[in-house]
């Protein structure tokens, strides 16, 4: 067939694959539920999320650019060197991105006919639903799928009888809370992907959409660890949930505007590499009018290889906090080493915050009580609190909501920064004196709270630690 036939045939394949997609979209939503009666207890206990075509698009061209895979030449010697698994196929939306996006690369159906699929999913009518899709492409011409296998299973016991090349894993796999005793992590997405990196070897490709926690939860330490081994590549590609979010299904039965927004993802891939090499982007945000300039454009890493500084996966904010995490994590001085618990002089950090680190008078439940001994410390720590770094800071350790006393009391100060802040405290005092007019008010069941939101005034950080940054380059 000559190339510019082939060319024609891939763009309408893709463009009947397009289609599917939609409408696989439109419904995906309703096969995630498990029951006739639509239940929406039911839907939470089996973790289903569905996958809109958008997100499914953007994380193969993620896949694809992270594995340099560029060319109809690379894309056909990798389709034919791998047998690709879904753990959790549901209606199918990124098992026909990938078929769709190996058309928009260059391939024809005679190239993707013969690729061997594993389609793995615990609700038979979802599973049934995607070979009926398949059986139209056939139908239809657009091509014939010899070596799909459909497993009405639990991925964590089906078995496998064998792979042509290496294993790669894919998918959306469910977020359940395990039943205490019946695993050991906490939550069942850990189980996926700590048997998905287990089939995928050391030859083998993972890449799941898995809670934002895989990144810095004391309950997966052992998992990062497991994933961050010697001959693999890892990328963690991070999303928040405000003011929109990857799924657009919310949590069940939640009136609460933060625990009704969906799940805060993390899209993780493992690759074989020569060397260890993680790869983490910033926590994203993005309104919905930017939702697709957000999910067509490719990820930013920053490279966190040599990142130690708290035993996570950070969200570097940028490469400037980033920096001084690594620089400053042996420093002996942290905000803890300046707060005094018999302390007369006090102000409070609202224990949630969105685009600012609200400092209060009033204690309560939802608070941070800081206390210092003198009012030099209590302009020292109100300086560091209120600045761009320590948000940055707070983006790049925390979860994007919670602004726990850990975070805040193990913040490292550099000796050279402690200098800068020093050279600061008059101001910082007049900003404190003045605080009434950057008074905002939260009205939350019945209760009207005040915050203090310094963010347009605060003293910046970022130019006092610039010469701390270079010489750890230098």
């Amino acid at each position: 067939m000559n190339i510019s036939r082939q060319v024609l045939d891939s763009d309408r394949c893709a463009a009947k694959i397009s289609s599917v997609l939609e409408h696989v979209e439109k419904i995906e939503k309703d096969l995630s539920y498990s029951t006739p009666c639509k239940s929406e207890h039911a839907r939470r206990l089996t973790g289903s999320y569905y996958t809109p075509a958008d997100v499914s698009r953007f994380f193969w061209n993620e896949f694809f650019r992270l594995c340099k895979i560029e060319t109809p030449d690379k894309a056909r010697y990798f389709v034919e060197t791998h047998t690709f698994i879904e753990p959790s196929v549901g209606a199918g939306s990124l098992f026909f991105s990938f078929i769709e996006k190996l058309f928009r690369i260059g391939l024809g159906p005679s190239d993707i006919s013969p690729v061997h699929f594993y389609l793995v999913d615990v609700n038979s009518e979802a599973l049934n639903f995607v070979r009926d899709q398949v059986l139209d492409l056939n139908r239809d011409g657009v091509l014939t799928f010899r070596n799909i296998s459909y497993l009405n299973s639990n991925f964590l016991k089906c078995r496998f009888e064998s792979f042509v090349g290496a294993p790669m894993i894919f998918g959306n796999p469910p977020f359940i809370v395990n039943q205490k005793d019946h695993s050991r992590w906490k939550n069942c997405f850990a189980d996926f992907l700590n048997r998905s990196l287990k089939i995928a070897g050391e030859m083998g490709s993972v890449q799941l959409i898995v809670p934002l926690s895989l990144t810095f939860s004391r309950d997966y330490c052992e998992l990062r660890h497991s994933l961050v081994t010697n001959k693999r590549a890892v990328a963690f590609s991070n999303f928040d949930n405000v003011p929109d979010t990857l799924f657009k299904s919310g949590k069940p039965n939640q009136s609460n505007t933060n625990k009704a927004n969906s799940q805060r993802c993390t899209i993780v891939t493992s690759i074989p590499s020569t060397k260890c090499k993680i790869l983490s982007t910033r926590l994203n945000r993005w309104s919905k009018k930017d939702r697709s300039k957000v999910l067509s454009a490719p990820s930013i890493y920053l490279d966190v290889t040599k990142y130690l500084f708290d035993g996570q996966i950070p969200r570097p904010q940028n490469s400037q906090v980033l920096s001084y995490l690594k620089t400053a994590r042996r420093c002996s001085n942290k905000v803890a080493n300046h707060l005094n618990k018999d302390g007369c002089y006090e102000f409070q950090v609202a224990g949630v915050a969105r685009n600012f680190i609200g400092i209060r008078e009033n204690s309560s439940s939802s608070t941070n009580t800081l206390r210092f001994a003198d009012k030099t410390e209590f302009y020292r720590i109100f300086v560091v609190l209120t600045s761009d770094l320590f948000f940055d800071y707070w983006l790049t350790v925390g979860d994007g909501f919670h602004v726990t006393k850990s975070a805040i009391i193990n913040f490292p100060i550099h000796e050279r920064l402690l200098s800068g802040i020093d050279s600061k405290l008059l101001t910082a005092s007049k900003l404190w004196r003045l605080r009434n007019r950057f008074s905002k008010f939260k009205h939350n069941s019945g209760v009207f709270t005040k915050s203090y939101d310094f963010s347009n005034v605060s003293i910046s950080l970022y130019p006092m630690v610039k010469d701390i940054i270079f010489c750890h380059h230098t």
